[in-house]
């Protein structure tokens, strides 16, 4: 059966019953194990057939959900035949946030089979040169970085030394959210005055959905004191082709939909949710997810940050 995706709705409503009898027949082999057979297991998880899967990321999620009920199955399966699966659904470039739903589904005695996954980086950059087209646009992709280093880019850290008159917030004042060191997004700088050295971003509540935001321009003197606390940010940057109609757009999907599965991002071009507001004006500087800055976005909501300020998004 093949199962139209030109459209996001097309063909939704057959392709969720297959993807539940799928699941259902995984679930089934996962109690017999003795009966396995390769046509089964091959009908129950592979990637296949591809336009089960295209159309809508709702499909794989539905998919790979599924499977979180089986590790018996895959604790009954060949390494080999586990390495198998893995490298077809990677070789697809079918699913989102494929390496976490490959954790969820397989058991831990399969989780080695995952320490060769390419770094979020190195699959953008493949995919950017699979694109055979021209690099010309720079993006930061921004995360917490797990090793504690020296460094003014910070997401939930402390600001000593801060001048108080500056701080935003009259009344109450507002919540520190991240830093960003100039002299490591050098592209930011034309946005703000010539001896700015770290931008703060600032909200009126980090704990519920913030209203009122404010993107303070801090020189070196004006951050003597340090930056402390929180988590160091990391920022990797990465040179792809611009976001437009030309070239392969089967793999300039898949490379941007790579790029958003970044908790942050900077210097690339906006992805909302919603329609923009309309009194959007500014740039957006950069982008993060909720896994990156702590704060309320509501359901799977953006952050979405200017020069000056900041709102959010979400579905």
């Amino acid at each position: 059966t093949r199962f139209p995706a030109d459209t996001y709705s097309s063909g939704y409503k057959p392709r969720r019953v297959v993807i539940a009898l799928r699941n259902a027949l995984a679930v089934a082999l996962a109690t017999q194990p003795e009966n396995l057979s390769e046509d089964h297991v091959s009908l129950a998880l592979d990637p296949a057939p591809r336009d089960l899967f295209e159309g809508s990321d709702d499909f794989c999620y539905s998919f790979f959900d599924g499977l979180n009920s089986v590790a018996e199955l895959f604790r009954a399966l060949p390494a080999e035949r586990v390495r198998a699966w893995i490298d077809a659904w990677r070789e697809s470039e079918l699913s989102a946030f494929l390496d976490e739903r490959l954790k969820r589904a397989l058991p831990e005695a399969c989780a080695h089979l995952l320490d060769d996954t390419p770094s979020l980086v190195a699959q953008v950059e493949a995919l950017a040169a699979k694109t055979g087209r021209k690099r010309t646009l720079p993006i930061v992709l921004l995360s917490r970085d797990p090793d504690e280093r020296e460094t003014l880019s910070r997401v939930g850290m402390e600001l000593h030394g801060f001048p108080q008159d500056r701080w935003p917030g009259e009344k109450s004042p507002y919540d520190p959210v991240l830093t960003l060191d100039l002299e490591e997004l050098p592209e930011l700088k034309t946005h703000y005055p010539a001896n700015t050295r770290v931008i703060a971003l600032f909200v009126d509540n980090a704990e519920d959905d913030f209203r009122k935001s404010a993107v303070i321009a801090l020189t070196a003197e004006e951050v003597a004191g340090g930056i402390h606390g929180g988590a160091p940010l990391r920022l990797e940057r990465v040179v792809v082709p611009p976001r437009d109609r030309e070239g392969d757009q089967q793999v300039m999907k898949v490379l941007w939909r790579r790029i958003g599965e970044s908790p942050g991002r900077a210097l690339a071009p906006p992805t909302f949710i919603q329609e923009p507001p309309r009194d959007w004006i500014h740039p957006i500087i950069l982008q993060a997810k909720t896994p990156l800055v702590d704060l309320n976005l509501g359901d799977c909501g953006t952050l979405y940050v200017t020069p000056y300020d900041a709102f959010w998004q979400c579905y």
